[in-house]
């Protein structure tokens, strides 16, 4: 009897957790490639006035899901935010926030059309930052397919001069950089962000830079960061655009002696035998041609019993 209820028990369990575990995957649903921007420190990044810059296609992957969207606008223009293209089960709310990510710049959300209708804002700037579009679903509780839409910024009211925007990472990790040099042969320059504007900290603006009203033309871009080779192109600026040129900054391994782009067992193995080699020598184990030393060798191995990243920043 007891081993009846037990297979019996055991059973249910069994059948009651397929159901549950079916549920849960029935529910789950592909996200956009912006996500995770459920809040303005996260929201995705807009070049606007860039041809490079195609709308952000956005969806609704599960219950509550909101979308936030980050753009620079300037001084004295009119921008219009558009969200169109909306898939079937997707009825869009739009609200517009200042450069703190908090204070609402509109007295309500924009909610004037129905299900699969475009929703629009047309408003005037009169100061330049970067500022925030946050996007949801007028019923929180639809989500999933059929809940796509297109964003889309523009400037309304003529022509921007020429900017230069882009993001910097390491070449090897993909690590976005802050606080790189990056110029013009122009004499315009600027640093790559940290992050922080007017005291918010945005996560999409980490390691982007932005030249801006710079003349159009052939230019020679540069960028230089401590232990770092320095990067330098030839790019061509348009007029009235937004150009968009990500660098990738190469780190200098210096204690790449194999040279195969990485440090590993093989970097401690080439200087262990250097520095023995060069010891039998003149019985000293301290340097070998003024350039590798036992230090390299702990750092090395150091590096890779950690398991920490393979370069040195």
């Amino acid at each position: 009897m007891n081993k009846l209820v037990i297979c019996t028990y055991t059973l249910m369990t069994c059948i009651l957790l397929n159901i549950y575990c079916f549920s849960i995957f029935a529910e789950t649903y592909t996200e956009d490639q912006y996500e995770n921007d459920n809040n303005y420190t996260k929201a995705s990044f807009f070049i606007v006035n860039s041809k490079q810059q195609m709308p952000q296609i956005h969806n609704f992957h599960n219950k509550g899901d909101v979308d936030w969207v980050l753009f620079y606008g300037f001084a004295n223009r009119i921008y219009e935010i558009s969200a169109f293209d909306l898939a079937s089960h997707c009825d869009v709310v739009l609200e517009l926030y200042d450069t703190d990510g908090k204070t609402m710049m509109l007295e309500k959300p924009v909610d004037t059309q129905a299900t699969e209708q475009p929703e629009i804002i047309t408003h005037y700037f009169d100061t330049q930052g970067l500022y925030h579009i946050k996007i949801y679903h007028y019923d929180m509780n639809i989500f999933g397919d059929n809940t796509e839409y297109k964003i889309d910024i523009r400037i309304k009211d003529g022509d921007m001069p020429a900017d230069i925007t882009g993001v910097i990472t390491d070449a090897i990790s993909g690590k976005r950089m802050p606080n790189v040099f990056v110029s013009t042969d122009k004499g315009r320059e600027d640093y790559s962000s940290a992050g922080m504007s007017n005291g918010v900290f945005h996560e999409a603006f980490v390691g982007r830079y932005y030249i801006m009203d710079h003349e159009p033309g052939s230019t020679v871009l540069s960028a230089s960061h401590q232990n770092y080779s320095v990067f330098s192109s030839v790019i061509d600026i348009r007029e009235v655009e937004t150009i968009r040129f990500d660098i990738q900054m190469i780190p200098d391994l210096l204690q790449d002696f194999s040279k195969n782009s990485r440090i590993d067992l093989e970097d401690a193995l080439y200087a262990l035998t250097k520095v023995t080699a060069e010891s039998f020598k003149k019985k000293d184990t301290i340097f070998f041609n003024n350039s590798i030393s036992l230090k390299d060798i702990i750092f090395i191995l150091q590096l890779v019993c950690d398991k920490q990243p393979k370069y040195r920043l």
